[in-house]
């Protein structure tokens, strides 16, 4: 599991590469305090501001997506409500989780962010750099 900023999520556009800085800032943040031993409530919080935060990203790379007439917008904006949807399952795995288990429960959040940046998110960066130097 990574528990600091990780410079391979980077992306090579600037909106999505601040928006990952951020939204990773935040996971480090969650890990830490689940590190530390914070209860199950603190945690539903936690994942709350997580959530709202990536459905606020998610939103800017659809807004980008279409405007640049991506070719997979319709794929990848199916894995981002994917990827929301997989929180709910993430709530009942805490919520069934023993305190001393919520380590290993974090990492969920952990495969979940990063294996959606390394794969889409670098692929769609790649399609806007091209877009742009074509322009």
């Amino acid at each position: 599991m990574r528990f600091e900023l990780d410079e391979s999520l980077l992306v090579g556009h600037d909106l999505i590469d601040r928006d990952h800085r951020e939204l990773m800032s935040l996971v480090c943040e969650f890990f830490e305090s689940v590190k530390a031993g914070a209860d199950k409530h603190s945690i539903y919080d936690d994942i709350d501001e997580i959530s709202v935060r990536f459905s606020a990203h998610f939103e800017r790379e659809n807004q980008l997506m279409v405007e640049a007439r991506y070719t997979d917008t319709t794929a990848h904006i199916d894995e981002h409500r994917m990827l929301l949807g997989g929180l709910g399952k993430f709530l009942q795995m805490i919520e069934e989780a023993a305190d001393d288990d919520l380590m290993s429960v974090a990492g969920f959040i952990d495969n979940w962010v990063v294996k959606h940046v390394t794969t889409s998110d670098k692929r769609l960066a790649k399609f806007l750099r091209e877009r742009a130097a074509k322009s």
